[in-house]
């Protein structure tokens, strides 16, 4: 978090980060650039977690913390569907393949399946941050 920034000031720069990775995933989509393609809708669908997680005034500092703390307090919760931590977690998986792994090369349909993850992920974070809204906090 910034040194001023207030939470939702973070949460708001969060989703519009995921937002522009989401945008970028697609364009490299419709360019073949497919690991490229699955590495910013992994991190549209990492940002929107930091979001949820900023909301809640967490802020964890791995990419591992992001994923286990977001499945903590809301999936577990039962605010988000469990397929969305699964999601979240396959996402970073296949990321973290395709970018270090030398012999691996994302297909098409897997790359079009994660940025469909990522576009509903992100809509669903939003819907999880607007009832956190609601609800005071």
């Amino acid at each position: 978090m910034g040194s001023n920034s207030t939470p939702e000031e973070v949460v708001q720069a969060h989703l519009r980060k995921a937002k522009r990775f989401l945008q970028a995933a697609k364009s490299l989509l419709e360019d073949d650039f497919y690991e490229d393609s699955v590495n910013r809708a992994y991190y549209a669908m990492f940002h929107a977690a930091k979001a949820c997680l900023a909301k809640e005034d967490l802020f964890p500092k791995t990419h591992a913390g992001v994923v286990s703390e977001f499945g903590r307090v809301f999936v577990l919760k039962d605010e988000a569907d469990e397929k969305l931590g699964k999601s979240l977690s396959e996402a970073k998986e296949e990321r973290e393949d395709s970018d270090y792994e030398a012999f691996v090369e994302v297909e098409e349909k897997e790359a079009e399946k994660i940025l469909n993850d990522a576009r509903n992920f992100l809509k669903e974070s939003e819907k999880i941050i607007e009832k956190t809204k609601k609800s005071g906090k």
